[in-house]
């Protein structure tokens, strides 16, 4: 029978969060918010694959389970889930893309990581055209899930056309 009780207040606690605290105690540090682009930390270290070209190449990658990762200008961030969870599902479908990322960042020993908690489509500005300086207004987004882009395609997330504002 103790035992018993000693197995029920056990999950009892684990169900109510002790988890992270039982793991990592309290953290009273802030959350911060990066943003840059998902990359496959294997492929950018190996043979420098980043970009939308790379996309297709790190969404297989991810697939089959290799890190994630947010790099923000020359500094690379290993992703990973809240409870150090895996941020494959999270990020996978933003591959190639900048994205704004909040969450807990920690960093060891020259390693960095990013906990991520919340994940935005970054607002980037479109480029100026060259030849009039003016700034090309046209932005497309997903009507299903609210992604927008700079760019007419598919939405990374639901693989719905974008359609452009007016």
């Amino acid at each position: 029978m103790k035992k018993l009780l000693a197995l029920l207040a056990v999950i009892v606690f684990l169900a109510l969060g002790g988890r992270s605290l039982w793991a990592h105690g309290d953290d009273n540090t802030p959350d911060q918010t990066l943003t840059g682009e998902v990359v496959c930390v294997s492929c950018y270290l190996a043979h420098d694959g980043e970009g939308e070209e790379h996309a297709k190449c790190a969404k297989k990658c991810f697939a089959k389970g290799m890190p994630i990762g947010l790099k923000v200008g020359d500094k690379l961030y290993l992703a990973a889930g809240e409870g150090h969870e895996s941020a494959n599902k999270m990020l996978g479908a933003y591959a190639g893309l900048q994205v704004s990322v909040t969450g807990h960042v920690m960093e060891k020993d020259g390693m960095s990581m990013v906990e991520v908690e919340t994940i935005v489509p970054a607002d980037i500005t479109s480029p100026k055209d060259s030849a009039t300086g003016n700034v090309d207004h046209k932005t497309y987004f997903c009507s299903m899930d609210g992604y927008t882009s700079d760019k007419p395609g598919k939405c990374p997330k639901c693989g719905m056309d974008l359609t452009e504002k007016k």
